[in-house]
């Protein structure tokens, strides 16, 4: 599929695509288009089934270094959850150490809520859901 990094006339063309298996996950990723074959993408987010049914937990969402703040984060969780909702996926769910604000505030700009259920053993990790 391809997106654009932004609204803006000089955005550059990106290309969202799963990538592979990441231990019993997906990983997907966005890249330049023009670059995609031998640069490293411009984001990724990994990927494993959640413990309920129709649910997918979000491991990991690597922005480059170049790209942070850009909002390029967000829009790489809005389109791996269209790509899910394609296989049946109803819900997304992430986990943030309490002191990560970073990731704490990507995941409420994404539009993830505060407050689901936190698996056994989860610690000091505070709980995200978004719906589908």
């Amino acid at each position: 599929m391809a997106t654009t990094a932004d609204a803006g006339e000089d955005a550059a063309p990106l290309l969202f695509r799963a990538v592979g298996p990441a231990e019993g996950g997906q990983v997907y990723a966005l890249c330049d288009v023009a670059g995609c074959a031998g640069e490293p993408p411009a984001g990724t987010v990994v990927t494993r089934p959640g413990a309920e049914r129709g649910t997918v937990e979000v491991c990991r969402v690597t922005v480059g270094p170049g790209s942070q703040g850009s909002e390029l984060g967000g829009r790489l969780l809005a389109e791996v959850g269209h790509a899910l909702v394609a296989t049946g996926v109803r819900r997304l769910v992430a986990s943030a150490e309490s002191a990560d604000a970073d990731r704490i505030e990507l995941l409420e700009r994404a539009g993830f809520r505060s407050g689901g259920p936190a698996p056994a053993g989860a610690g000091g990790r505070r709980w995200f859901t978004r719906d589908l």
